[in-house]
């Protein structure tokens, strides 16, 4: 439904994150509307948090039909990669990334997001070797008073790193 290209902002003079929505021709009009609003709601939501661990959200636009993202381009790989690259990685330097994923997730909590699709392919590890969190694709505002916020996460995100109350076990 989307895809992320390393741009070069042209104003800025430095490479971008470019998330673009790419409409399925297959989609009834209620449905595309539905994930042009989680799109933009993404783009809202993001472009208020800052936090060193999270990816910084610049811009949102909507072109010849398309909605598009802007944020700061990370320099790096994902988790993922590194894992299947290196296998078994050091306990001392996981904790530090462990610790900065967790600080940025209680930053999102407080601030009422929920991510919804923490995964290794949705961290990127940089050059300095700090985790930065991204895609934020399956975004939920929440209210901890609300009766629904337990029901707000149910069938979201990557089943393989979904907790499994998530999924009512």
């Amino acid at each position: 439904m989307g895809a992320v290209y390393r741009v070069w902002h042209l104003g800025l003079e430095k490479p971008v994150a470019l998330k673009e929505m790419i409409p399925q021709p297959r989609l009834d009009a209620a449905t595309l509307q539905r994930f042009r609003t989680q799109f933009r709601q993404e783009a809202i939501i993001l472009g208020k948090l800052s936090h060193p661990n999270l990816v910084p959200v610049t811009d949102y636009f909507e072109e010849n039909g398309n909605d598009y993202l802007v944020m700061a381009f990370v320099e790096g790989e994902n988790l993922a990669d590194r894992i299947e690259r290196d296998g078994a990685l050091p306990e001392d330097q996981v904790v530090v990334w462990a610790r900065e994923l967790l600080d940025a997730l209680a930053y999102c909590h407080e601030h009422g997001v929920i991510h919804r699709d923490i995964k290794p392919q949705n961290v990127i590890i940089t050059p300095e070797d700090r985790a930065v969190l991204v895609d934020f694709g399956l975004v939920k505002l929440w209210d901890p008073a609300a009766p629904q916020t337990r029901t707000v996460m149910r069938g979201m995100g990557t089943p393989e790193y979904a907790p499994p109350e998530q999924w009512g076990a």
